[in-house]
């Protein structure tokens, strides 16, 4: 009996410390809305979702895809603009040409938009560091600055480990 009783207390802290992977996922979820939401003492849960494996792929992240877009975009117009002063010179205008020069003064502005561009595509997939993690659908109430209730549906991605909050989506 002694043995018996030793062994349950052994065994009850560390069931007790092992929580579900739906439970971790609940709390990481609770933990992030308290840092995201006004008002957190006023939050609500309403409902949540299983937890779904999945394999989300940068490329059909819409933010990753606007983003390469507009990278598209600015390297396009740089190559319209290479075209303009190639042609320009190519009539005999000279590179001194005023017209010449705000060509180059264009491309230039529409290079450092590139590179900016570029930077947004670089931050997007930083920000998004896993391929494959869990998602869980979450339902709540909370109250705004203007003391409205908010409800609100919201999916949550978790890196593979179920130790972070990686991005939403509402």
């Amino acid at each position: 009996m002694k043995k018996l009783l030793l062994t349950l207390m052994a065994i009850v802290p560390i069931l007790i410390a092992c929580s579900s992977p739906e439970k971790k996922a609940q709390d990481l979820i609770t933990n992030h809305l308290k840092e995201t939401i006004v008002n957190f003492d006023r939050y609500n849960p309403l409902s949540w979702g299983e937890l779904e494996p999945v394999d989300v792929l940068i490329e059909h992240y819409d933010e990753y895809l606007m983003a390469k877009r507009n990278v598209e975009t600015q390297e396009g117009r740089i190559k319209e603009m290479d075209d303009m002063i190639k042609k320009a010179l190519e009539l005999g205008m000279s590179k001194y040409d005023v017209n010449v020069m705000r060509m180059e003064s264009e491309k230039e502005t529409e290079e450092r938009r590139a590179r900016t561009a570029e930077a947004e595509v670089k931050a997007v997939v930083s920000a998004f560091p896993y391929i494959d993690g869990y998602s869980m659908k979450h339902s709540y109430e909370w109250v705004n600055a203007l003391g409205e209730t908010v409800k609100t549906d919201e999916i949550f991605y978790f890196d593979k480990d179920l130790k972070k909050v990686v991005c939403t989506e509402k």
